[in-house]
């Protein structure tokens, strides 16, 4: 019976805990792919000012033109501002959604440009330039980074894999272990060091740059 709780509980552990990687991954991927449109938004943005169009009409153009999600979040932008919204308010919020450093660049130089004027397309420009130089750089370290993540994750995941395994193949070898106080006690132990080892596994495998 003990070991029917158990069972159920590293099921229940490991189904929110898919939950919440998946909801992890589908935010990474929103966030990877408005900064990989983010050169191209800024070039988008250049053009039109260099055409005689305001930041506002720049903005609506990336909302029509862009893909998502950079077209829903400049959309939501231009929403904002029509309530009455400050549209540096509204961009550092865009850049705190995505996550983004490269955007939040973005903002602080269309700010510093309100202040003392310029010429903004040729500022968005050259920070158009860094970033696809930055995205470069992120791709490869991604690339040499895939072993090492992919490794934390077979290694999270192994031990509760074991146990069921073990539980599946031979059910009163596990009882026995499950009866004796050195089991429960080894058990409990992997049980507290699993999730500490996990986040460790992970931070070795994640690169600031």
């Amino acid at each position: 019976q003990l070991l029917g709780y158990l069972i159920g509980a590293m099921a229940a552990v490991l189904a929110a805990i898919a939950f919440w990687m998946l909801l992890t991954v589908q935010e990474g991927k929103r966030q990877r792919a408005f900064a990989d449109d983010l050169p191209e938004t800024l070039q988008l943005i250049a053009g039109s000012l260099r055409g005689g169009l305001s930041m506002m009409q720049a903005i609506d153009t990336v909302a029509d033109e862009a893909d998502d999600p950079t077209a829903s979040e400049f959309q939501r932008v231009i929403t904002e501002a029509r309530l009455g919204r400050d549209l540096a308010v509204s961009f550092r919020d865009l850049a705190n959604r995505m996550d983004s450093k490269d955007f939040a660049w973005v903002v602080t130089a269309i700010e510093i440009h309100r202040e003392v004027g310029g010429d903004l397309a040729s500022i968005l420009d050259r920070v158009g330039d860094t970033i696809r130089a930055r995205n470069r750089v992120r791709g490869q370290v991604k690339a040499l980074s895939a072993e090492g993540r992919v490794s934390g994750l077979i290694l999270f995941f192994l031990p509760p894999v074991m146990v069921m395994a073990i539980a599946a193949a031979n059910r009163e070898y596990l009882n026995e272990k499950l009866n004796e106080s050195e089991g429960q006690i080894m058990l409990v132990l992997a049980g507290v060091l699993l999730l500490p080892g996990g986040a460790w596994l992970k931070r070795l495998a994640r690169f600031v740059y």
